[in-house]
């Protein structure tokens, strides 16, 4: 588990350092130390040409700049959607705004109880580093990664009915679930080679992968395929091989 800080006061940012390295040297297997910041921008410049999967990330909330521990908290959710997010400031005040944002932190700690910091930090890792592990058991058993745009996508296969490439924006894809539409960066090809795994979906054309699971009618003649929700969509004759040899499989 990657650990990243970002505090402008250098002597706490330090303090921080000494209490995550303590506690790592004798546990080695946790994690590391990755990357300590002053600076809001600088760590998401970081975390944009080192994508993060599942960090922990120890903010100060008000820090000097233009992007206070709040926004930046809500940043590095939108990049590391599973990370764990732990707040320390001396403004006890400024932990209901977290709930605003919901950014869903494991903890908020307060700067002047300096006898219990070491303790609530370490803590914070121990947590982050379970909870990581009890995500990754589960996104195994059910659920699929998929890294796009430098983001991490994590998705429930059985909810997708099809995905396809947008029509009106380039580089991203639309995927069609019983939740809704969601538009993301990524390409066809990043999602396809997510989604070997699961045996009901299937490329049907250049700019559609289908879950078989929500098809109601499949025309070779006219190289279509009807959709449970109405939609139609193409078969090329590229794929018309591909989708014939899972109709005998239904």
């Amino acid at each position: 588990m990657d650990i990243f800080i970002c505090e402008d006061h250098l002597q706490e940012a330090e303090q921080y350092k000494k209490i995550i390295q303590d506690f790592l040297l004798m546990n080695e297997h946790v994690g590391k130390l990755k990357f300590s910041s002053p600076d809001a921008k600088t760590l998401l410049g970081y975390l944009d040409s080192h994508p993060a999967r599942q960090a922990l990330y120890l903010l100060d909330i008000c820090l000097e700049g233009d992007m206070n521990g709040i926004r930046l908290g809500v940043e590095i959710r939108d990049r590391d959607p599973l990370g764990s997010i732990v707040f320390i400031t001396s403004r006890s005040e400024m932990s209901y705004i977290t709930f605003q944002y919901q950014i869903e932190a494991l903890d908020f700690i307060l700067k002047d109880n300096i006898e219990e910091l070491p303790t609530r930090i370490k803590k914070c890792i121990r947590k982050a580093y379970e909870k990581s592990g009890k995500i990754d058991a589960v996104i195994e058993k059910e659920m699929f990664t998929v890294k796009t745009g430098g983001h991490y996508q994590y998705l429930d296969p059985h909810t997708i009915m099809y995905i396809q490439t947008s029509r009106t924006a380039a580089h991203r894809v639309e995927i069609y679930s019983q939740n809704g539409v969601e538009s993301v960066y990524g390409t066809l090809k990043e999602f396809e080679a997510a989604l070997k795994r699961f045996p009901f979906f299937l490329r049907s054309h250049q700019s559609v992968i289908v879950n078989r699971e929500y098809i109601l009618q499949i025309d070779l003649n006219r190289k279509m395929i009807r959709m449970q929700d109405g939609q139609t969509l193409p078969i090329s004759v590229r794929y018309i091989k591909n989708v014939r040899m899972n109709m005998n499989d239904r």
